[in-house]
């Protein structure tokens, strides 16, 4: 079932359930999609759950920019194959129709759209763990939508974890071009500091003045 809504994602036309906003890609856009839908397919959530939220930040097209880039019913067909996954997976008796499944990613394009594609294969991954809200047996766009709520707190906490480690990361580098106070004597002593004192401030030093010559 999921592999029939990828199949349709690069001809559109096929699927009367999504709205035609766009006319046929160029070929190129059609080989660019192709070639998202491969990098951010449900094959390849565990690659991506398995490293640290933080590592997913900034590092995929958001949703926002894939639908300004291949349209929104792209981003849709997308965003619905990843619900119709999580639907078998859990083994729910009755799944997201078409109708559901359009209406939730649009939700999430108009809510949620500055989400990168990454960290959507991330959550997706997490709630097929249990780790949020559960389904009973019925599929509920409005648990779905919660639960991404209760991610985007955990994605916040990572974002604030990455631009910790980031500070701490210039802080470092600014160090690193840092003397220690031996050398700073040795460059004293040496002379190689004069041209940044004043006269007086040589004399303090024990420093002879600069030739005025």
């Amino acid at each position: 079932m999921t592999t029939t809504v990828f199949s349709q994602i690069t001809n559109p036309t096929n699927n009367p359930d999504l709205p035609q906003e766009q006319p046929l890609s160029p070929l190129q856009k059609q080989l660019e999609t192709r070639q998202f839908i491969q990098t951010y397919s449900t094959e390849n959530q565990e690659v991506y759950a398995a490293m640290p939220l933080k590592r997913c930040i900034d590092t995929a097209p958001s949703i926002q920019e894939v639908g300004r880039q291949y349209g929104t019913h792209i981003v849709k067909a997308w965003i619905s194959a990843l619900i119709m996954n999580l639907c078998e997976f859990c083994g729910l008796k009755v799944t997201a129709n078409s109708e559901q499944m359009n209406s939730v990613a649009g939700i999430v394009m108009k809510e949620f759209g500055w989400l990168n594609a990454k960290e959507l294969l991330v959550f997706f991954y997490r709630q097929k763990t249990g780790r949020y809200l559960t389904f009973y047996h019925t599929f509920d766009g409005s648990i779905l939508l919660r639960s991404l709520r209760v991610f985007i707190n955990e994605r916040m906490a990572a974002a604030r974890q990455l631009e910790e480690d980031r500070r701490k990361e210039e802080l470092n580098r600014r160090s690193s071009k840092c003397v220690s106070y031996d050398e700073y004597r040795r460059m004293l002593e040496a002379g190689e500091l004069d041209h940044l004192f004043t006269d007086e401030e040589l004399e303090y030093f024990h420093r002879p003045p600069r030739n005025k010559g």
